[in-house]
């Protein structure tokens, strides 16, 4: 399953995220794997992500891609 999320913040030095699902209104995803092939530096809080996996287990998504 994949969903479009909203980036809340982004840890550099482990590469995870925290992540806000579209048409969540203050619930989010603690801990979420980015993709090393993401620059860091579009990590950035506020910025649109798709990200995949597994139902809602944050050690079971990845951060795909960000638009």
């Amino acid at each position: 399953m994949s969903f479009r999320g909203t980036v809340v913040f982004f840890d550099s030095a482990n590469f995870k995220a925290t992540i806000r699902p579209f048409g969540s209104e203050g619930g989010y995803v603690e801990g979420v794997r980015v993709s090393r092939a993401i620059p860091e530096g579009q990590m950035t809080a506020g910025r649109t992500v798709i990200v995949d996996g597994e139902g809602f287990n944050p050690q079971e998504m990845v951060v795909i891609a960000v638009l």
